[in-house]
């Protein structure tokens, strides 16, 4: 029996639509289609630029977004309706459309690397709500040898070792897929 793809196996390019200037996803580390996804952004220049010098909550929301919400539903979606990503981006868009709850606890700054985790609360007809949080990464850690036995169990946790630093959490953002003609 053939295993199941996975995000981890196309470039973001293909999972996350967003022009190369607002795409604030570097890779996705791990995902697993009904638990949820993790993906990992090193903030740049002009992620910084004009906001002394961090990379703004507003940006972290937008960021988990794309480590999650927007990847998981249009990889469950186009799987649902046997499209490849760009014919599913074609047809669809996904939008924000609310976060619940959301703390930050600490700031990234220019060149810091962190991670996005985020997990599937509910799923059902193209809206998807997810809970995440973003953690620094220290430079010591190669994150491909550390996501490469991680376990639905441990992402659960929505928890990493004590070597990451926790930045922000949030709860309920949701995403929403709709049709591009409707944007029209």
């Amino acid at each position: 029996m053939a295993q199941q793809m996975t995000l981890l196996d196309y470039s973001v390019e293909e999972v996350i639509p967003h022009g190369p200037s607002k795409r604030m996803i570097h890779e996705i580390l791990w995902h697993d289609p009904e638990s949820g996804a993790i993906g990992v952004y090193t903030a740049s220049p002009s992620d910084v630029a004009d906001h002394f010098g961090v990379f703004r909550g507003a940006d972290q929301i937008e960021t988990l977004a794309q480590a999650s919400v927007v990847p998981l539903l249009a990889y469950n979606e186009s799987r649902k309706m046997n499209l490849s990503f760009q014919a599913y981006f074609e047809q669809f868009v996904i939008l924000g459309a609310g976060v619940g709850k959301g703390v930050i606890h600490d700031y990234i700054k220019e060149g810091q690397r962190f991670v996005i985790m985020g997990k599937i609360t509910f799923y059902r007809f193209r809206q998807m709500l997810v809970d995440g949080r973003i953690y620094k990464a220290p430079k010591s850690i190669d994150l491909h040898r550390y996501f490469s036995s991680y376990k639905e169990e441990q992402f659960n946790k929505l928890k990493l070792s004590s070597e990451f630093t926790l930045v922000s959490e949030f709860k309920g953002l949701v995403g929403r897929a709709i049709r591009r003609e409707k944007l029209r």
